[in-house]
């Protein structure tokens, strides 16, 4: 099980490149533009991603989020913040 969370993700190809657009296109849109996909990525999209994979640890990873529910409910649990 995973979090249900969303977030941004970069191509290393585009971060690698952002220090050399800012310096040879400094007034051009593109320099100041954003390296990621401009479309959130959940952390069981990425799970899924990693499931197709091959070997044994792609039968590991997790198939399904927490509901709100679950989430609520371990935060409260003692010890699992840390």
């Amino acid at each position: 099980m995973v979090l249900p969370q969303y977030f941004d993700v970069a191509d290393v190809r585009d971060v690698a490149q952002a220090p050399l657009r800012a310096m040879t296109e400094r007034n051009q849109p593109r320099a100041n533009g954003s390296s990621g996909s401009g479309t959130p990525t959940s952390f069981l999209r990425m799970a899924r991603v990693l499931a197709e994979g091959p070997g044994e640890r792609a039968a590991k990873v997790p198939a399904r989020e927490l509901t709100p529910e679950e989430v609520r409910e371990g935060a409260h649990r003692p010890g699992a913040a840390g």
